[in-house]
């Protein structure tokens, strides 16, 4: 479409001369050599001019189709819309009030594709003295020696969802993925320290509880199903996910299986009869493990296609599950360390709304403080506003801010309640990241991932924290 739409322009000073004098052309083998013939002359001339319009315009061409690849096909690229929405803002970081001492603003762990560069950056940013105070130094050339990582996909990697350890070092995968993502250790100066790479295809989130104990999703279990035997029909691409719980040296301590989970409250056979997703009916994009009042190991999951579960490890039992409440959500979390509200980061999805009814990325919170007792049944959710008595729904959304300020992140995303007033936000596919007071109804800060071209590629999941270790308040050792 692209080709024939240019293309039409140069054939416009051409086409008459072009089109009467073609045939001809054609049947005289030397006519533009050896012919005096003025019209000829000028039929030969008009034809070396359209020739090299062509020749420019297939250059112009082939430098488009990186960017038309990264913003169309590849939906980890640049955001092609992202250009006009955000002509307006200057790149970087823009505050609402002046820096200060002290750490009251918190931190920003930021990961993101460097606009300009193209190369996957973390970097940790102090938000009260609005500086950056550390960055991971890796090195992508090695990187990319030791693991798997596709050529085509160099340009849009990104290291995904960095969790940062009491040492400096963070822990994160590549994104894209590949059916053997590793999972990756780099230490406080950026030097990779450890691989897991055990075909297990590590992916998405990474969060840990308080006795460092890591989760992360997993592509595939390591052991044949028990629970359905129609695993044998299914294609090779088939992903069969799972919970890989680890040590910070990524020591594998246990792997919970999906469909065990799914077979316990009868929705097995509804999770894998989706048309939409053969290969992935459950796309797992979040574990945030918690405690509860009786020290109970519990595990808040967000599954894309399906919705919500919050699952009690140690009994091995769901406590609750939501389906239809969401679109594509992310980030679940429990409310400001609560055991009884949790907040997602609702994506929304405007193909599947009544007209004019999307509201963009919203943040919705349940509150089950009346139920934090139950302990026989299994609490459903059942669509998008559903009438429980005993579960209160919240749902807040961005409308106060300017039309091209509402989030909305079609694939990706993280929000979640940084206290009782502020919230969180990271617009992954447009490469922007703030922090809206909802009692100002205005925003704390903006952070815009824009390159020289004006284009904001993607950010990674980055982490809105409270407090940093020591050693970030040290001189970096890592400095020449």
């Amino acid at each position: 479409m692209i080709r024939t739409f240019i293309k039409s322009i140069s054939y416009i000073g051409a086409l008459v001369l072009v089109s009467w004098g073609v045939q001809e052309l054609a049947n005289r083998k030397d006519a533009c050599i050896n012919d005096q013939n003025t019209l000829l002359k000028l039929i030969c001339f008009s034809q070396k001019v359209n020739s090299k319009i062509n020749t420019e315009i297939n250059i112009f061409i082939k430098s488009l189709k990186p960017l038309v690849e990264e913003g169309e096909i590849n939906p980890r690229g640049s955001d092609l819309l992202s250009k006009e929405r955000f002509k307006n803002y200057n790149e970087g970081f823009s505050f609402s009030y002046l820096k200060s001492n002290g750490t009251e603003r918190g931190f920003l762990l930021l990961s993101r594709i460097d606009p300009n560069f193209m190369v996957p950056k973390i970097e940790l940013w102090d938000l009260t003295q609005q500086k950056i105070i550390h960055k991971w130094e890796i090195n992508l050339d090695n990187l990319i020696q030791e693991i798997n990582i596709n050529n085509k996909d160099k340009k849009v990697l990104r290291f995904l969802h960095p969790l940062l350890l009491k040492d400096g070092s963070i822990i994160t995968h590549i994104q894209p993925e590949h059916r053997n993502t590793e999972l990756l250790k780099f230490d406080y100066c950026g030097n990779l320290t450890k691989i897991r790479a055990d075909n297990l295809g590590y992916h998405h989130s990474i969060e840990k509880d308080d006795e460092g104990n890591i989760f992360v999703p997993i592509a595939r279990v390591p052991k044949p199903s028990k629970y359905y035997s129609n695993y044998e029909k299914f294609s090779e691409e088939y992903r069969n996910e799972g919970i890989a719980i680890l040590n910070s040296e990524l020591e594998i301590k246990e792997i919970i299986a999906l469909d065990k989970l799914f077979d316990s409250i009868g929705l097995l056979r509804h999770i894998n009869s989706s048309p939409n997703s053969i290969n992935d009916p459950y796309h797992l994009n979040d574990v945030h493990p918690f405690k509860d009042k009786k020290n109970n190991l519990n595990l808040l999951l967000s599954l894309r296609n399906f919705g919500l579960i919050s699952y009690n490890h140690n009994n091995k039992k769901v406590n609750w599950v939501s389906y239809g409440l969401t679109d594509f959500q992310h980030d679940i979390s429990p409310y400001l360390d609560s055991q009884s509200v949790f907040t997602i980061f609702d994506n929304g999805d405007s193909t599947n709304q009544s007209l004019n009814q999307h509201e963009g990325n919203t943040i919705i919170k349940l509150d089950f403080t009346k139920l934090i007792d139950n302990n026989e049944k299994t609490i459903v959710i059942f669509g998008k506003s559903p009438n429980l008595t005993s579960v209160d729904i919240t749902r807040i959304n961005f409308k106060n801010l300017d039309d091209n300020l509402i989030p909305n992140s079609r694939y990706e995303g993280r929000g979640r309640f940084i206290d009782q007033s502020r919230i969180y936000i990271e617009e992954t596919n447009f490469g922007r990241a703030f922090v809206y007071n909802i009692d100002t109804k205005k925003l704390d800060w903006s952070y815009y991932n824009k390159g020289l071209d004006g284009y904001s590629r993607f950010l990674s999941w980055s982490r809105h924290l409270e407090n940093v270790p020591q050693i970030f308040k040290k001189e970096n050792i890592c400095q020449k």
